[in-house]
């Protein structure tokens, strides 16, 4: 259900930044994304966050969310950050802006590079 509640969170002309250079969702193609992976019963996301900060901007209308954890399956070993921007429709706040990107420690980039 939570996969669900994700798509009613996010602005009609959101713009969605997945970890892969080429994944650029909007609302409609997340969303089928989003279904496709909780149809899936055996695939599951577990993830906790070891840090997060929000700033919503000196008017009250819009916000920026930033958290980082680690996403099983996806890597257990290079954490990921996921930053948002939400604004203010009526008493409502909706997503118009994810972008999930990992994030390797400075010391890692020199074996990243090698394995790349």
């Amino acid at each position: 259900m939570g996969g669900y509640k994700i798509i009613s969170l996010l602005a009609p002309d959101c713009l969605v930044c997945g970890t892969d250079s080429r994944e650029f969702f909007n609302k409609s193609s997340i969303s089928n994304e989003i279904t496709k992976a909780v149809a899936d019963t055996s695939f599951k996301i577990t993830y906790s966050i070891d840090k997060r900060e929000i700033r919503i901007s000196a008017d009250a209308n819009t916000a920026i969310s930033v958290e980082q954890c680690y996403i099983k399956p996806i890597s257990q070993k290079m954490p990921v950050r996921m930053v948002s921007h939400l604004v203010k429709s009526g008493n409502d706040w909706l997503i118009d802006f994810i972008s999930i990107s990992f994030i390797p420690n400075n010391e890692d980039l020199g074996k990243l590079n090698k394995a790349l």
